[in-house]
């Protein structure tokens, strides 16, 4: 689940299985399930107030406006958000993306060593820090700064990581 917006009016975000649910959070009321042409790995809610979600069962990324309004964008994106609103992070197997947003013309490429499938992410507020979690099995996560060249640090973890 994710909350967009604040203040008097904030919509939650809510995955099922085959559909987002946008609810009003002060009645609380529904105010559109969005029908999905298959089910979601993950949703990441968007500054500008879209709703991003990977698809499982194809390559591509669903993204839903406020209103309801759908498209679909090609490829798998797992967007990392943080306070510049027209950026994001997006991982990929060795590598962080900081491209532009909502266009996703890539600005700027971090390798990342030993990081085969990134299985969760987050940033700091100003989207210097990404930490990204190795798949469960692994169970451990790799912090990066995100500028070339600069601090990437294993860190082993006692479980499997659930949440970042």
């Amino acid at each position: 689940m994710a909350v967009l917006g604040a203040g008097a009016l904030a919509i939650a975000a809510v995955l099922t299985g085959d559909a987002l649910v946008l609810a009003e959070t002060s009645s609380p009321a529904v105010l559109r399930r969005v029908a999905l042409p298959g089910p979601a790995v993950a949703l990441f809610a968007a500054p500008d107030g879209r709703v991003l979600l990977p698809l499982a069962g194809s390559d591509e990324t669903v993204v839903v406006s406020a209103s309801g309004a759908a498209e679909r964008w090609p490829g798998r994106v797992f967007p990392v958000f943080f306070d510049e609103i027209d950026r994001m992070h997006v991982l990929f197997p060795e590598l962080l993306l900081v491209m532009s947003y909502p266009e996703r013309l890539p600005l700027l490429r971090v390798p990342i060593a030993g990081l085969p499938a990134p299985w969760r992410a987050a940033s700091s507020a100003n989207g210097l820090l990404v930490v990204a979690c190795a798949p469960p099995a692994e169970r451990r996560l790799v912090l990066v700064v995100a500028e070339p060249g600069v601090l990437q640090r294993p860190v082993a973890l006692a479980g499997e990581p659930r949440s970042v």
